[in-house]
């Protein structure tokens, strides 16, 4: 079991993964920014209910999808008989 740890921690990540992996980054940045354009008008508490109201769904769904692609780019690197990348 080391072993097989050991030979995948040593594996590289796929252009897949890796693009869904930064999408995913990229989604994180930009609620960050949002966040702080409604912070930087509107005291933190009133910011926190509209960013909740009007963002949190939408980036948060986007977020959900793209793990999603994550995970099947994974198990599409892992079903290949001899696993180079993940």
């Amino acid at each position: 079991m080391k072993t097989t740890i050991e030979q995948i921690k040593g594996l590289p990540v796929s252009e897949n993964t890796a693009r869904f992996i930064a999408c995913i980054r990229t989604i994180q940045e930009v609620a960050e920014e949002a966040y702080s354009a409604l912070s930087s008008v509107y005291n933190e508490k009133v910011a926190d209910v509209m960013f909740n109201e009007k963002f949190q769904g939408c980036y948060g769904g986007m977020e959900k999808a793209l793990q999603e692609f994550v995970i099947l780019s994974i198990e599409d690197n892992m079903s290949a008989k001899d696993m180079t990348e993940i």
